[in-house]
């Protein structure tokens, strides 16, 4: 597997989890095109974009568009913020044999009514994160 889809699939596979699940935000992926979500979800795009270790190694940034509803105050979208932090700061994850996702910390942007969409607000969540693989 190559490292960009070794990168993506092993973040992937942390919002496809039971325990991500269980925190109830509908999660898609960068370029999803299903129906209009009204009320809140995230958005994830997975951008290797650095200089990386070897040849087998990777870096960039999970870049994570946060939708809230529009109106009822910053504190659901620095919760759901919270949370990604909880799987992410700090983590590593493994890929395949030889290979791990490391994750470093975050940063959280607000960055007002989603011209798309006015019934929602939107918050920039960026974490940068290295694949490490054996040379």
């Amino acid at each position: 597997m190559s490292r960009y889809v070794s990168a993506e699939s092993s973040i992937f596979k942390i919002f496809g989890s039971e325990v991500w699940q269980e925190q109830d935000i509908k999660t898609f992926p960068e370029n999803f095109t299903g129906e209009a979500i009204n009320n809140e979800y995230i958005q994830v795009s997975v951008v290797p974009s650095g200089p990386s270790l070897n040849l087998n190694s990777a870096s960039g940034v999970l870049m994570v568009s946060i939708f809230v509803e529009s109106g009822l105050g910053p504190n659901r979208g620095k919760n759901i913020a919270d949370a990604l932090d909880s799987f992410l700061v700090g983590k590593t994850v493994p890929v395949v044999a030889g290979q791990v996702v490391q994750f470093n910390n975050s940063t959280m942007v607000p960055s007002g009514i989603d011209r798309d969409n006015p019934k929602l607000f939107r918050y920039n969540y960026t974490i940068p994160f290295s694949l490490f693989g054996v040379y």
